[in-house]
C-alpha cells in the first residue's frame, strides 16, 4: 500500500504533465492566431487591391480618350485577387475548424490520462483497477479519433488553401504591373 508521500508524488506529476500540455496548447494556439492574422490581412490587402484598381482604370479612361489597353490583364488580376480572398476566407475557417477539433481531443486525452493515473494511485496499484484505468485511457484515445482524422483533413486544406492565395496575390501583382506598364503612357 503506497504511503501519502507516493500519491503525492504522483499527483505532482500528474499536475506536471498537464501544465506541459497546456502550455503546448498554448503555443500552438497562438502560431494559429498568428497564420488566422496574417490570412486576414492578405484578405484585406486583396480587397483594397481591388478597390484601387478599379478607381485607377477609371482615371485612366477619365484622362485620357484612347481606351484603357490590357484589359484581360485587369480582369485576369481580379480573378486572382477573388480567388485570393476567398481562399483567405476558407484557410482561416479551416484553421477554426482544426483548433476545435485539438480542443477535443486534447479535452479526451488529458482527461483519460488524469482519471488513469488517479485511479491508480486511488486504489493502491490493484491489478483489476490498472485494468479499468488503462481502458479509461483508450476510450478516451477511441472518442478522440474521429477528430485527429477530421483535424488532419482540416490543417491539411488550410495550408493548401493559404499557399494557394499567397501564388494567387503574386500573380495578380505580376498581371497588375503588366497592366501598368501598358497603361503608363495614358495617365
Amino acid at each position: 500500500m503506497p504511503d501519502g508521500s507516493t500519491r503525492d508524488n504522483v499527483h505532482t506529476a500528474t499536475d506536471r504533465s498537464l501544465a506541459a500540455i497546456e502550455l503546448q496548447i498554448a503555443k500552438t494556439t497562438d502560431i494559429l492566431k498568428q497564420q488566422l492574422s496574417f490570412y486576414d490581412r492578405l484578405l484585406l490587402l486583396a480587397g483594397a487591391t481591388i478597390t484601387l484598381t478599379f478607381t485607377a482604370t477609371a482615371s485612366f479612361h477619365s484622362h485620357s480618350p484612347k481606351a484603357v489597353a490590357s484589359v484581360a490583364s485587369l480582369e485576369a488580376a481580379w480573378i486572382f485577387l477573388v480567388y485570393a480572398m476567398l481562399a483567405c476566407l476558407a484557410s482561416n475557417w479551416c484553421t477554426i475548424v482544426y483548433l476545435s477539433h485539438q480542443t477535443v481531443i486534447t479535452s479526451n486525452v488529458m482527461l483519460g490520462a488524469r482519471n488513469a493515473l488517479l485511479q491508480m494511485v486511488a486504489r493502491d496499484h490493484n491489478p483489476a483497477v490498472e485494468l479499468v484505468s488503462t481502458d479509461t485511457a483508450v476510450e478516451a484515445a477511441k472518442r478522440s479519433e474521429p477528430n485527429v482524422l477530421a483535424a488532419k483533413k482540416m490543417e491539411k486544406l488550410s495550408r493548401h488553401l493559404g499557399r494557394s492565395a499567397q501564388i494567387a496575390i503574386m500573380v495578380a501583382y505580376v498581371t497588375l504591373l503588366f497592366f501598368l506598364l501598358r497603361n503608363v503612357q495614358n495617365i
